[in-house]
């Protein structure tokens, strides 16, 4: 039988080819037709502010659902059914039969960074665990970017690569050295109900994907 909770916390699965660079492509215009109005979000009283030194659209995560957006903009890439099949394979989910995921995405611009977390809280412990983090990289090949993983160290990004982790392991991408932005997505995946976990940010929560597994 399969439980999140017996995941490592240093926990990390790449899994290459979850896009194809056309997909990814077009999920990058599809960052510059939302870009404005995600960040127009900071100004949205609905939502509490977000004091954090993130940058652009990953400041307002929370805010809207990327997944959904994709969906509904460009349903021939199927990401929520490819999200959907990738996740039943998974043997750690074995067990469940929902999962809500919450999702963004991430533009770095020139010399701008993400700095190094991780996606629990404080005082989540490892036993009472109930989510892990992903993300997808979008832009192409030609810059040698890398994401930095605790204990994995800089690992090269490559285009269409989806990456499953703990949701207590560190990551970070060092200062965007190109002169164009780097582009991604990223997502926690919740086996329980956000809503029914937390009882400060609930707007923030409202806005995820419920996937049947």
């Amino acid at each position: 039988m399969g439980s999140i909770t017996t995941l490592p916390q240093n926990y990390l699965n790449n899994i290459h080819g979850f896009l194809s660079p056309q997909d990814c492509d077009e999920i990058t215009e599809l960052m510059y037709t939302y870009e404005t109005r995600i960040l127009e979000l900071a100004n949205d009283p609905k939502y509490q502010p977000n004091h954090s030194d993130y940058y652009g659209t990953t400041k307002e995560h929370g805010k809207y659902n990327w997944l959904g957006i994709i969906d509904e903009e460009l349903p021939h890439i199927q990401i929520i059914e490819r999200l959907q099949a990738l996740l039943q394979d998974q043997p750690f989910l074995v067990d469940y039969e929902t999962v809500w995921v919450k999702s963004w995405c991430n533009k770095l611009n020139p010399t701008q960074h993400i700095q190094y977390h991780a996606h629990s809280y404080p005082n989540l412990k490892l036993q009472d665990t109930f989510f892990f983090s992903s993300n997808i990289f979008l832009s192409d090949n030609t810059h040698n970017w890398h994401t930095y993983y605790e204990t994995y160290g800089h690992i090269l990004n490559e285009q269409g690569t989806i990456s499953l982790l703990s949701c207590f392991l560190h990551h970070g991408v060092d200062p965007n050295h190109a002169t164009i932005p780097r582009y991604s997505m990223a997502m926690d995946i919740y086996i329980r109900d956000p809503i029914d976990v937390y009882s400060q940010h609930l707007e923030e929560y409202k806005n995820l994907t419920k996937i049947y597994l």
